[in-house]
């Protein structure tokens, strides 16, 4: 537990480095972000309205991708399994049992994700991109709007006042 500390602020301000890491080690990735954000949002001293930045798909794309790679929350999400009981990873659990899960482990399952090491932003854009939406569970199950509303603003505003780069002393690789 996190004393103080949402899951909207834990979420970007613990992961924002891992994020900004896996987009800049990734230059067509940067490109492709940067330029749909800096096509959306023209004048610096006029920011795009929320609606607009639903509509970046490449924008969303990277922040879910960005979700899936940094883990979101990490505190364990509980869930109390159903009478009669459920098999999960083949074993059986019964009816009433409390079990949790930590978001981390299933976004990097390679059963719920193809190739789920790497920083593909564009998994979210293809035509069966809602089999990956079944195991989006970045803040859990739920709409988490105001999640969104921060993640849009913030990553848009980053990526559209700053040119980024990776320090050239730094590691492509982080273990």
């Amino acid at each position: 537990m996190y004393a103080g500390v949402g899951s909207i602020e834990q979420v970007f301000w613990l992961d924002s480095y891992a994020w900004t890491f896996l987009i800049l080690r990734t230059p067509e990735v940067y490109r492709k972000l940067k330029k749909e954000v800096s096509t959306a949002w023209l004048q610096l001293d006029q920011p795009p309205k929320l609606a607009d930045l639903e509509k970046l798909l490449y924008l969303n794309a990277v922040i879910k991708e960005s979700l899936c790679a940094g883990g979101g929350t990490t505190s364990p999400l509980s869930r109390v399994v159903p009478q009669g009981g459920a098999t999960i990873w083949g074993c059986f659990v019964p009816g009433g049992t409390v079990v949790g899960f930590s978001s981390h482990f299933v976004h990097h399952a390679v059963d719920a994700f193809e190739q789920a090491d790497k920083f593909i932003p564009e998994r979210w854009l293809n035509g069966d991109s809602a089999g990956n939406e079944k195991f989006f569970v970045p803040f859990g199950r739920g709409l988490r709007r105001f999640a969104w509303v921060i993640l849009r603003t913030c990553v848009a505003h980053v990526f559209r006042k700053f040119d980024l780069e990776i320090d050239p002393s730094s590691p492509l690789e982080l273990n």
